[in-house]
């Protein structure tokens, strides 16, 4: 069971994933964006992971017009920015941006590169990735057993430009998933949720158009 959390305009939510599958990070990120939508008309998504605790109550979290990576120092990386790119961790957007990119990808399952796929589609679509000086962008991060990573990530990152517009929020079958449960509390909404199983759209991870190493490289190392 995994699970991430959504701290919205004024209300919270924290997803859980059901069942023993390898957890699809990307999606749950999708699912409590249009699960927050069927609740309200929230203009201001942050999508945060649930193991970074803030350090500074300086750091804002709000939305403005790019997509804002609050997370710009988290205690594993020596409270430094991971790399120039990163928008892993903790980041937000306003309702339109969100629609503007498609969301997140639903074909990463594991750990690592969806984010990174996020970054890229904020960059094509013409968004700026902001960030808090370091010193409030500060998150102590809870120590745990990370999962394994993404099987085939960098390989199915290199895909990206040819995916993202629809792979994601608009994508009827990777979006596929069911509500198990849902309990308000008086400070947050825990939803529990069956996403599916991986077997279910790898035939629908390939691209024609892909980045050459020499982009990727960049991509890191700017």
């Amino acid at each position: 069971m995994y699970y991430f959390c959504f701290f919205l305009s004024s209300s919270n939510s924290v997803l859980f994933q059901a069942g023993t599958s390898t957890f699809n990070r990307g999606k749950l990120m999708n699912i409590g964006y249009l699960e927050a939508l069927n609740y309200d008309k929230f203009d201001c998504f942050v999508f945060h992971d649930v193991d970074l605790i803030p350090e500074n109550d300086q750091n804002i979290y709000m939305c403005d017009e790019h997509a804002r990576h609050l997370s710009s120092a988290i205690d594993e990386m020596r409270y430094h920015v991971m790399f120039y790119n990163y928008a892993g961790g903790v980041i937000a957007l306003n309702r339109e941006n969100v629609k503007k990119i498609n969301g997140y990808s639903n074909l990463y399952w594991g750990w690592g590169n969806e984010d990174d796929d996020l970054s890229a589609r904020t960059r094509d679509a013409g968004l700026l990735l902001t960030r808090p000086p370091e010193y409030i962008g500060r998150y102590k991060m809870v120590r745990h057993i990370k999962d394994s990573r993404a099987e085939h990530g960098n390989e199915l990152f290199l895909s990206w430009r040819g995916r993202w517009p629809h792979d994601g929020l608009n994508d009827s079958l990777g979006m596929n998933y069911t509500v198990i449960a849902r309990y308000n509390h008086p400070l947050y909404t825990n939803i529990t949720v069956d996403v599916g199983s991986s077997s279910l759209v790898k035939d629908r991870q390939t691209s024609r158009v892909r980045e050459s190493l020499w982009w990727f490289l960049n991509f890191y190392y700017p």
